[in-house]
């Protein structure tokens, strides 16, 4: 078969009828993918590092605001079924492709077939998937290309994975402001729940209004989501703390009942590091000594007290860690450290560590809810220094969480952990 184009004819001088080339249309779409900016895909060196940035960006945003894309939680949880129906090196190469019939997306979702076409439209219309070389009765097909890659007719998460960058930003922005507000709306519960005890103790009946005021207060902000309004009310609480314990302590030396000593002195301020019990984390290889030489509990601690608020950064844990001893010891971790005594500066900071070492932000939220901010901040100092120097055997993720699951139940000693640390490194004082 010859090919006609729009030529004049050698023999008789007149124009030959103008005729389509059968692979005229594929020549146009080169030449439109040549000149396209879409063209520039980036070289993904790890495909399967690529897929999981994608899912946890994905994921984060669907636990707390996927209206930030464009799409409801569902469709959001959707999205991330669909990309773990592609093969990492597919999406890597070019957003992959999912050509399978609507009965296998149906079955793999839990859904109608006739569903998907709705999900495939809303995920269109968001941006999150295109066409890939549709056709007009919207029939699928696939096949592997010479690179080995699979290509045809279906649909790509291309837009999704060109965007990343950008969801990964605001992941990171919701998950950090839904931290924050966590972090600042317990700790200001429990300090205003100390608030009362001491309160109670004192007799002060005058106290109740202050507190219950904060507590509405605190309830508006945080259904407003008022990072600022929380921080306040938590410095306020703080303040009211600190008043508080200066009257007790005034009436205990009235009454010539209290008695100097280190572990009391501590505990005006720095209750709830007292009420943890000493961890069962195996630290002896850091400490140079056996697993089982713990230090006694200070007085005044039992079981009710759980944990303690913390709030004044400029205290001192019950072992001495300051944030200038910290940039020395969690040398690998320096980036981490806050520059001020904010509160706001350390959730950042922890946010940031926790970020790096893969941690769900669920569990950075039981962590905020179990610890506190400055033990968390601490906590996942020691999993990213244990992690670097090849102590744990599984993920830092899985060994946080055993962390809260004995903090939770009274058998988790930071301190006694610093301590080894500075053994290690020759820095105890």
């Amino acid at each position: 078969m010859s090919i006609a184009f729009n030529d004049h004819g050698a023999g008789d001088g007149r124009e030959r009828r103008s005729e389509t080339s059968p692979i005229g249309h594929l020549i146009d779409k080169i030449k439109k993918e040549l000149a396209s900016p879409a063209n520039l895909w980036p070289a993904y060196a790890n495909s399967k590092e690529l897929k999981q940035r994608l899912i946890r960006a994905l994921t984060t945003i669907r636990l707390i605001d996927p209206a930030r894309i464009g799409l409801t939680r569902t469709r959001v949880g959707q999205l991330v079924d669909l990309a773990l129906t592609i093969a990492d090196s597919d999406l890597a190469h070019d957003g992959g492709i999912m050509s399978a019939p609507n009965q296998y997306y149906g079955d793999r979702l839990g859904v109608e077939p006739a569903t998907m076409t709705t999900i495939f439209r809303e995920l269109r219309k968001a941006g999150m998937i295109e066409a890939r070389n549709p056709t007009t009765n919207h029939r699928r097909s696939c096949h592997k290309t010479h690179r080995g890659n699979r290509d045809g007719r279906g649909y790509s998460l291309r837009p999704a994975v060109a965007m990343l960058e950008e969801l990964e930003r605001s992941a990171r922005t919701l998950e950090q402001a839904s931290l924050m507000l966590s972090a600042t709306r317990f700790e200001t519960k429990q300090i205003l729940a100390e608030c009362s005890a001491l309160a109670a103790e004192l007799g002060d009946t005058n106290a109740i209004p202050t507190l219950d005021s904060l507590r509405r207060k605190l309830k508006d902000a945080y259904g407003a989501k008022n990072i600022d309004s929380m921080s306040e009310i938590l410095r306020s609480a703080t303040t009211f703390k600190a008043n508080l314990l200066e009257r007790m302590k005034s009436a205990l030396e009235d009454d010539g009942d209290i008695k100097k000593n280190s572990d009391e002195t501590r505990a005006d301020s720095r209750q709830h590091h007292t009420a943890i019990k000493p961890s069962s984390v195996k630290v002896s290889a850091l400490r140079g000594s056996g697993s089982d030489e713990v230090p006694p509990l200070p007085s005044g601690t039992g079981p009710e007290w759980k944990r303690r608020a913390t709030v004044a950064r400029g205290d001192q844990m019950s072992c001495g860690l300051t944030r200038r001893e910290a940039y020395v010891l969690f040398d690998t971790g320096r980036k981490y450290i806050p520059a001020t005594d904010d509160h706001q500066d350390w959730v950042i900071a922890a946010c940031d560590i926790g970020r790096a070492l893969m941690i769900n932000p669920r569990l950075m939220t039981k962590g905020f809810e179990t610890l506190g901010i400055e033990q968390m901040l601490w906590a996942l100092h020691i999993v990213n220094w244990r992690a670097v120097k090849g102590y744990i055997d599984r993920d830092p993720g899985a060994y946080f969480n055993g962390m809260l699951r004995k903090a939770q139940v009274n058998a988790l000693n930071l301190d006694r952990t610093i301590w080894g640390i500075r053994t290690e490194l020759g820095h105890r004082t």
